[in-house]
């Protein structure tokens, strides 16, 4: 795999953890775990770039879980204070929205 390639995964996984695109992170977690592993495979052992890639795998693949992590707890918050919006919200026929539907 090309070092292009390798960067390319390494961004599609940014961009769907940012997104929060929780299915697709773990297929992209995958892809460029099995792809750091074939890079430091095709290097010779004692070549320093390997620890380097290994490092910097290990880097993005915490990042990548610190982030889910994060997106998560926030969205639990969010959802812990529903019950509490919902008391101030009108109720019955009320709520309905001025946005008309021209058809």
């Amino acid at each position: 795999m090309t070092q292009e390639a390798f960067s390319r995964i390494e961004n599609d996984l940014r961009n769907a953890v940012r997104l929060r695109r929780y299915a697709e992170v773990e297929r992209l977690a995958q892809l460029f775990s099995a792809a750091a592993v074939n890079r430091v495979r095709s290097l010779a052992p004692g070549d320093a770039e390997r620890a380097n890639l290994v490092r910097h795998a290990e880097e993005v693949l915490e990042w990548s879980r610190m982030m889910v992590s994060a997106a998560r707890a926030s969205t639990a918050d969010e959802l812990r204070h529903l019950p509490f919006v919902k008391r101030y919200l009108p109720s019955g026929e009320s709520r309905r929205s001025n946005v008309r539907l021209d058809g």
